[in-house]
């Protein structure tokens, strides 16, 4: 193997030609016996294909990757969770499954594979049967916000000179069940104030939900009252919550909301996603039945729906009161 190495001033490098790939770059070391390993290394991954990723940095494929569907999420989990960890690696250097396995220790199930998931999609592979996945928390009446302390936390929006930008789509995204990704790409001509139909008429476009079935959400009193707050478009393809025109990254919608739940004292979770939960569930208590809430949320799995349905405890006391009615 010595002759198939050459020094270069005090530093080694590769000399030779190994099934049809040549091979001239530096061992970076200036002991010749961890050259001969570092090139037999090298001899090992060409053998398995797999040179090219000594070229290839991490950095590459981030330029590269652009999402189509749930795009501000994957950006934002790619921004927090992958660059932090491998930016300026080469990819024979990332370990993606050790990493992929720590995320799913740290993590419940759900938000793991949404972070997990953005390496496969990079090009890495990844052996899901050995991720032990933590189940999240069971959800049940508890979690859910009463509409007082809803009010609450966008009144604690609409006070901040920061947050009272976002306290609008939040009002919408209570009264509507419209998760954020939908409704910042909801346009004038979704909404309907007047007329026979008067609601929200919406084909998902560039979201997580891109081929699931156009969506139909009638106006009522209070979700006009809550787009009343909301400068109207001028045009008709002009976006209500215009965010993304002005650059305004989802993580800051999201940042401004989660510190509104905090500083109101809410521990359930601190996302937008709660105020879409709050819309189903009050729903449900006013004896809506679950077919047309999994309707009006767009889910294609009933069982998704089902999980509103868990009710807390005074709820379940007043069910069971109707076994003593004669």
């Amino acid at each position: 193997m010595a002759d198939l190495i050459l020094k270069k001033g005090k530093i080694w490098y590769a000399n030779c030609t190994y099934r049809g790939v040549l091979l001239r770059q530096s061992l970076k070391t200036i002991d010749e016996q961890i050259a001969i390993d570092r090139l037999a290394e090298i001899f090992m991954l060409v053998r398995e294909g797999k040179y090219q990723l000594l070229k290839i940095r991490f950095d590459d494929l981030v330029e590269k990757y652009d999402p189509k569907i749930d795009r501000e999420n994957k950006l934002m989990n790619l921004k927090n969770h992958l660059i932090p960890e491998f930016k300026g690696m080469r990819l024979s250097e990332i370990d993606i499954q050790a990493w992929a396995e720590n995320i799913s220790e740290k993590y419940s199930e759900s938000w793991a594979l949404a972070i997990i998931r953005i390496a496969p999609e990079l090009g890495f592979e990844i052996d899901y049967k050995k991720l032990v996945l933590k189940p999240g928390r069971k959800f049940d009446g508890s979690q859910i916000l009463s509409e007082d302390m809803a009010f609450e936390i966008l009144a604690h929006l609409k006070s901040g000179p920061r947050s009272k930008k976002y306290y609008n789509i939040a009002h919408v995204a209570m009264y509507s069940t419209l998760p954020l990704s939908d409704l910042l790409h909801l346009r004038k001509m979704d909404v309907v104030f007047t007329g026979e139909d008067p609601g929200i008429n919406y084909i998902r476009r560039k979201t997580r939900y891109k081929n699931k079935p156009p969506l139909f959400i009638p106006m009522t009193n209070k979700l006009r009252a809550a787009f009343r707050g909301t400068p109207s478009p001028i045009f008709d393809n002009d976006l209500w919550f215009p965010f993304h025109s002005l650059k305004e990254p989802v993580e800051a919608i999201c940042h401004s909301v989660g510190r509104a739940f905090i500083a109101c004292g809410w521990p359930h979770g601190r996302a937008m996603h709660n105020f879409r939960h709050f819309g189903a569930c009050y729903l449900i208590k006013q004896g809506v039945p679950l077919t047309t809430i999994r309707d009006l949320m767009g889910h294609t799995d009933f069982n998704t729906t089902l999980i509103y349905a868990r009710t807390d405890k005074e709820t379940l006391k007043e069910g069971m009161k109707k076994f003593d009615v004669k």
